[in-house]
């Protein structure tokens, strides 16, 4: 399953197994813990705080990373030597070629490993880069990150459907469900103006 999601945006892992021949790999894999049976309460207790303290990490930095770019926005925009027009379209560098992709058919951005897939309409194109760089290059044309994983143009969501556990999800024009990552949604509320 690693192998095929991608140990980058696989969430925190902890193996549960009875051999212990395949530890090594599965710290190469990016695990958070390894735990042989017949489990331990006090490992296992271990085992679940470490990976409490991770994602408290994890969202401190996914919270410290958005107040910066707020931040640098605010600046920019409080300072005009730093303004400059945004050009009428994105140019995506594909390979030895570069595209021109008007704002408006570009629908979402996600993340691919090393890469970011970017889905215009029917097609996808796969571009060496980060989704750190893409939110940035795209929110003055009406972008939000929606996910750590998914970056959306916001003109594309139909609706955003809650589910009982608070969770939301964003219905796109074309059918398309992303999920609403819960440390992006009060932004995304403010920036479609919803109360939440």
């Amino acid at each position: 399953v690693i192998e095929r999601v991608g140990a980058e945006r696989m969430p925190l892992v902890i193996f549960l197994t009875a051999y212990d021949e395949y530890a090594i790999e599965a710290f190469r894999r990016n695990a958070l813990d390894y735990l042989l049976k017949p489990i331990e309460r006090a490992r296992f207790q271990q085992s679940l705080s470490k990976a409490r303290k991770q994602l408290s990490n994890q969202r401190l930095l996914e919270q410290r990373v958005q107040l910066d770019q707020l931040l640098t926005a605010l600046r920019e925009a409080e300072n005009p030597a730093t303004r400059h027009e945004t050009p009428p379209r994105i140019a995506l560098k594909l390979g030895a070629q570069i595209i021109f992709v008007a704002p408006e058919e570009l629908d979402w951005v996600e993340a691919e490993g090393d890469y970011v897939s970017v889905h215009i309409g029917q097609r996808t194109h796969l571009l060496r880069d980060t989704m750190q760089s893409m939110e940035t290059r795209l929110l003055p044309y009406g972008f939000a990150r929606i996910h750590r994983s998914a970056i959306v143009n916001l003109n594309r969501i139909n609706k955003l459907l809650a589910a009982d556990n608070g969770d939301y999800e964003a219905l796109l024009h074309n059918g398309k469900i992303l999920k609403v990552g819960r440390n992006y949604r009060d932004a995304l509320f403010a920036k479609l103006k919803i109360e939440s």
